[in-house]
């Protein structure tokens, strides 16, 4: 026998009995027991798994000794939280950082047993030899083996030459520089090695690339550590190509600007036209808008860059400034890493018609917006920071409105911030919370909210923000009214006040309002974006802001509070890329979910119980309170009951389904609708709501009369 013990998150250990103890894979949790095919023992955990001949089934665990059916459904309505990553968005996830063995099928655990060594010490040396002898030598570590003859695996080979200290790395390219280049470069250097954030964050560096189709990134070669320029590692490129396509892109330290496509030759009077119509409405319209002083451009100095009628160009305005680039200096401009990060891994592209070829550049080009910026521009914001959790990103937040320990925040007395986030805001940041009473709609009294705020005087702590909640948790998924939101904007203007606003959940008012996300947060100073909840993401939320704003949550006190609150995040495009994906093809799909609940609201309300009641006017989006009379079941009955599955429901219902709910409070059970619901699920969750229901409604015979 078997026994798996996990939280929802972790393995704890895996028993055997045979008294071995070994981990198990994240997220499944078995039991194997010598029992009748197609039935176990159930144990009281949440969930269990069953192991018969071969085959896993999904089977219940709601009390301890009793049989249950293989195809009972399993529909987990406790929170939008509880989402798993769809093979689409495992995709994204894998293809963004991370090799797809992340998130592959979990392999068996095998206990390892000691084995001879695969290799002799006479192999160890020829294949040492044959990777380092010769230009470039051999470096796909499949083909030395083969070449070699070698009776041993691919990661064996790549274990001997790391044991040598040889790694595979790319293969230097170098410039070939004259004493004056060297000067030219040092005197740069010198110029501007001191110049601070302030003047960095004015410069975009431009540059032009030709993409072929035959472009096979990056040469990579066996080397030893601090031997990266010498000849052996130093390759010639090649510049044959089938399809070529020039295209002129920029960035700046806020990250990548635009690239647009090349026709024909590129002269210095096409370029001239590409910066007239092309680069100064972009940095004007869209990437600069609000910049007071000239911006300052960086281009090498190719012939056509430093043609007359470019340089005429140039000295006529005032609004972009040359910098003065030294001679062989393109290796400096960091616009070549885009370049080399873009040509990295197209070895198998093989497009063969140029329209092709710039669909692949954009496509890559557009990967380089951050998730930061697709969601600034989404909630009409100019920056955006991605941490992991919502309840971070309202700390960094409230924390960065509220500098000064002994701050005060007002907000409602039923928000996420005040009851569900630990206390963090005056835990870690030393801020006061005052509380306004919440009104059902989530809303609250702005003429008590006016009475709230501390005159000046040194027995007060001092007011410093106004924190709102759209869609509001406890208020049951209630989309704060728009207009309320405008006039809250209105009356803090008016005491000098910022707004932050936790729209964990923003995209679903959004969606029941039909308007854009950034109209429901215009009034508001910052807010709050969650991709781990509706969006279906597995970690992730999102601040957005303005640049100021932003910048200090990150350069001055968001640093601090990203590494001291386990926040510091290392190759985090993995989680960025399940972001972008929720937003691209979930947000879309949140009308499904409201749709699904108002279906649930209505099964409860049919019923006909005085026990059991719910709004369905009053649940906009995809969260459904039900209202328990205490006195006869208490939420918590509620949820136990739906949590398991008896012969008789088995048969009145044709079928086994548990559904999890959340008890909220004494009175009150949660369920939440999320994408991973199907249409089948929600019929089936619906017939077992009324059928529970009934049995537990003491007014209520077993038809429901």
């Amino acid at each position: 026998m078997t026994l798996a013990l996990m939280t929802s998150s972790y393995v704890i250990q895996t028993f055997t009995g045979r008294g071995e103890e070994r981990p198990f894979p994240l997220q499944r949790l078995v039991f194997y027991a010598g029992t009748v095919p197609g039935q176990a023992i159930v144990i009281g955990v949440p969930a269990v798994w069953l192991r018969c001949e071969g085959r896993e089934v999904r089977t219940m665990a709601a009390t301890t000794g009793k049989s249950v059916p293989q195809s009972c459904v399993v529909v987990d309505l406790r929170s939008d939280t509880q989402t798993q990553p769809s093979p689409l968005m495992k995709k994204a996830m894998t293809e963004a950082l991370l090799g797809g063995e992340v998130f592959g099928e979990d392999p068996a655990v095998k206990a390892r047993r000691p084995r001879q060594r695969a290799t002799t010490f006479e192999e160890d040396q020829r294949i040492i030899e044959a990777a380092t002898e010769g230009e470039h030598a051999i470096t796909n570590a499949v083909h030395l083996r083969n070449t070699l003859g070698l009776d041993a695996s691919v990661d064996t080979v790549r274990r001997r030459l790391h044991a040598a200290n040889l790694h595979c790395r790319v293969a230097a390219k170098k410039e070939l520089l004259t004493d004056a280049h060297r000067a030219s470069r040092l005197a740069f250097a010198e110029q501007h090695a001191n110049k601070g954030l302030d003047f960095w964050s004015q410069v975009i560096f431009c540059d032009e690339k030709t993409f072929r189709s035959s472009d096979h990134g990056r040469v990579r070669v066996w080397r030893r550590d601090n031997t990266r320029y010498e000849p052996r590692n130093i390759c010639t490129e090649t510049r044959s190509g089938h399809v070529t396509c020039n295209v002129f892109g920029w960035i700046s330290m806020h990250g990548v600007g635009d690239v647009v496509n090349i026709e024909g030759r590129f002269t210095a009077a096409k370029y001239v036209d590409l910066l007239d119509n092309f680069l100064l409405p972009s940095l004007r319209d869209r990437h600069f808008p609000a910049h007071p002083g000239p911006i300052i451009f960086v281009q090498d100095r190719s012939p056509i860059h430093t043609a007359r009628v470019v340089r005429q160009w140039f000295a006529g305005r005032d609004d972009l400034v040359l910098l003065d680039w030294p001679s062989k200096g393109c290796d400096l401009n960091p616009i070549e890493h885009v370049w080399a990060y873009m040509v990295n891994g197209w070895e198998r592209q093989r497009e063969r018609r140029p329209d092709q070829l710039l669909a692949h550049i954009n496509r890559d080009w557009e990967i380089l917006r951050p998730l930061q910026d697709k969601v600034a521009k989404l909630l009409g914001k100019e920056a955006a920071l991605f941490v992991p959790t919502g309840t971070m990103s309202n700390l960094v937040a409230v924390l960065t409105h509220c500098q000064q320990r002994g701050s005060e925040v007002i907000l409602g007395h039923l928000s996420h911030i005040h009851l569900y986030e630990q206390g963090g805001i005056s835990q870690l940041g030393g801020v006061h919370p005052r509380t306004v009473q919440n009104l059902p709609d989530g809303t609250f009294d702005l003429e008590a909210l006016r009475g709230l705020v501390r005159q000046k005087n040194d027995h007060y702590p001092t007011t410093a923000l106004v924190c709102v909640e759209n869609t509001h948790n406890v208020a049951g998924g209630k989309v704060v009214p728009l207009a309320w939101v405008d006039e809250l904007g209105a009356t803090c203007r008016e005491l000098g006040l910022p707004v932050h606003m936790d729209g964990a959940r923003l995209l679903n008012a959004a969606t029941k309002l039909d308007l854009p996300p950034e109209r429901l947060v215009r009034r508001c100073t910052s807010v709050s974006l969650s991709l781990s909840k509706g969006l279906g993401a597995p970690v992730g939320s999102v601040l957005a802001g303005s640049s100021e704003f932003i910048q200090r949550v990150t350069c001055r006190q968001g640093t601090a509070h990203k590494e001291g609150r386990r926040g510091g995040m290392q190759k985090s495009g993995m989680l960025a890329a399940a972001g972008i994906y929720g937003l691209d093809h979930v947000y879309p799909t949140l009308a499904r979910d409201h749709s699904h609940l108002q279906q649930l609201a209505r099964a409860v309300e049919e019923s006909g119980s005085k026990t059991f009641t719910c709004d369905p006017c009053g649940a906009h989006t995809n969260i459904l309170m039900i209202e328990c009379d205490p006195k006869k079941v208490t939420p918590q009955q509620l949820c136990q009951r739906m949590d398991q599955v008896t012969d008789a429901e088995v048969t009145s219902l044709e079928g086994c389904v548990i559904v999890r709910l959340l008890p909220m409070t004494n009175s009150r059970a949660r369920l939440v609708v999320h994408h991973d619901v199907t249409p089948e699920h929600i019929q089936l969750t619906a017939r077992k709501l009324q059928y529970v229901i009934r049995e537990l409604s003491p007014e209520l015979d077993s038809n429901g009369l």
